[in-house]
């Protein structure tokens, strides 16, 4: 069982890194994040071999971010602030694989408290994929969107299967140091 007591620190540090202009209080921002907190240590699952820190910090930031959403607080249209985070390059029907085998599209969700978690957690993985060099973002991209076998991509790209591989090792533990502040990196 996570001791969110322990934890608290986690909040103040997305309040400071991603919502420094806040409309909000500090103390109702801590509120709104203590929230994402606690779900964050009710729904964590060790087994996903994910730290229990970046999985925390997504909720609590999703948890502040759907505060906004839910109040209005934006700052022109939806679909202008999401065209201005990021690059979709899949399209919303394609279908994205969970590691239950089961897909789904995010139209399926769309208008759902889910729609909206899925398309954020989207947007921040492809943010962070656009901070690989090239040749990493196209094996994680071969690898997790579309789905290709590690020998395909060597193929694809004349590499040895290992140095498919390292990319994606290397790409991922990228992704995991960007994602994170570098006092929470190990």
């Amino acid at each position: 069982m996570i001791n969110v007591e322990q934890h608290l620190g986690l909040v103040g540090m997305v309040i400071k890194k991603y919502f420094p202009k806040r409309e909000l209080s500090y103390e109702e921002l801590f509120q709104i994040g203590s929230i994402g907190l606690v779900k964050a240590a009710n729904d964590f699952d060790e087994r996903r071999n994910v730290k229990f820190s970046t999985y925390a910090v997504f909720k609590i930031r999703c948890e502040i971010l759907r505060y906004f959403r839910e109040d209005k607080w934006h700052i022109g249209s939806r679909e202008q602030r999401v065209k201005g985070e990021a690059h979709i390059p899949y399209s919303l029907d394609s279908t994205v694989k969970e590691d239950d085998d089961k897909g789904f599209t995010f139209l399926d969700l769309e208008g759902t408290d889910e729609f909206e978690e899925k398309l954020q957690e989207k947007i921040f993985l492809e943010q962070l994929i656009l901070q690989l060099d090239e040749l990493e973002r196209k094996v994680i991209i071969g690898l997790f969107y579309e789905e290709k076998l590690q020998r395909e991509l060597a193929k694809e790209f004349n590499l040895s299967q290992c140095e498919i591989s390292r990319l994606k090792i290397k790409g991922l533990k990228k992704m995991r140091q960007a994602a994170l502040p570098s006092e929470l990196v190990c």
